[in-house]
């Protein structure tokens, strides 16, 4: 199907541009396929995942020839020479000011974790992105060992940019009645969400990355006067809530079941829940 797919979208662009498939592996493991467009002397074509499109295919929900012109409609909405490259001129000082963390989840990136610099975090891992702007919209990739030796950017270096002293500014919380009323529109009184707070980053990307600075759950507890749960929500966020409120054993059983029914796969961060300790200022596995 993936075949037929990249053929027709051949047939579109013609023999003077290259239309290639590829396995792209994201975060646990998830492997998707992509397809890249290549015309000319190009260097960088991004990604167009087809799994979608090949679903819609063998559901009979879309034509063949539909599909191939959408692909080719994004292929030359991001292919601006201008906006696709500009990035791969910087300094090394351009690259660390954009550098941003992202916690995954170890075991499950094992192969990914072997090419890349990283941290190491209870069961969680830290690895570095660079945020990237090609025409107008914000994307980001995973920063490689080879890239990083090519800036002579060590780990260290990636560790203060994304994660130091000044980096918590990025980083903010709200109530749970707060986050249900921008998702749907309605509210719930503020006595009724169990005095959960969602702690992501300003963009809610990444977000979870905020489980590496003690001072958030530190500021938390002190408003709870109580030591703190943290559920890994998904990649983009965690709930904290005070341990009072509920049982260790029945938060981890219901972060079980969240992530093997309600998200997506590439987006699990663990199956482990983590605890904030007020008197030693850590966090923990609970």
């Amino acid at each position: 199907m993936k075949e037929r797919i990249a053929q027709a979208v051949r047939e579109i662009v013609g023999e003077e541009f290259t239309v290639e498939l590829h396995e792209v592996t994201k975060n646990n493991g998830v492997v998707l396929t992509g397809l890249t467009v290549r015309g000319g002397d190009s260097r960088i074509s991004p990604n167009i995942y087809l799994d979608e499109y090949i679903r819609e295919l063998e559901s009979g929900d879309a034509e063949l020839e539909d599909i191939a012109r959408a692909i080719v409609n994004i292929y030359e909405k991001n292919n601006s020479p201008a906006g696709a490259l500009s990035f791969l001129d910087r300094s090394r000082e351009q690259v660390l000011e954009n550098v941003e963390a992202e916690v995954v989840n170890t075991e499950k990136n094992r192969e990914l974790l072997e090419g890349v610099p990283h941290l190491d975090f209870m069961d969680l891992s830290v690895i570095f992105r660079e945020k990237v702007d090609v025409e107008g919209s914000a994307a980001s990739f995973i920063i490689k060992n080879e890239y990083a030796d090519s800036y002579d950017i060590t780990l260290e270096d990636l560790k203060e940019a994304s994660i130091g002293t000044n980096a918590r500014a990025k980083y903010i919380t709200h109530g749970m009645s707060e986050l249900m009323e921008e998702l749907t529109g309605e509210s719930i009184p503020e006595d009724q969400d169990m005095g959960m707070v969602v702690v992501t980053n300003k963009d809610k990307l990444y977000g979870a990355t905020a489980i590496m600075f003690p001072t958030i759950f530190k500021e938390l507890a002190a408003r709870f006067r109580d030591n703190l749960f943290i559920i890994p929500s998904s990649i983009h966020e965690l709930i904290v809530l005070p341990e009072k409120t509920c049982e260790a054993m029945a938060i981890r059983q219901m972060v079980r079941d969240v992530n093997s029914t309600q998200l997506a796969p590439d987006e699990v961060l663990s199956n482990n829940l983590y605890r904030y300790d007020v008197a030693q200022n850590m966090i923990c596995m609970a």
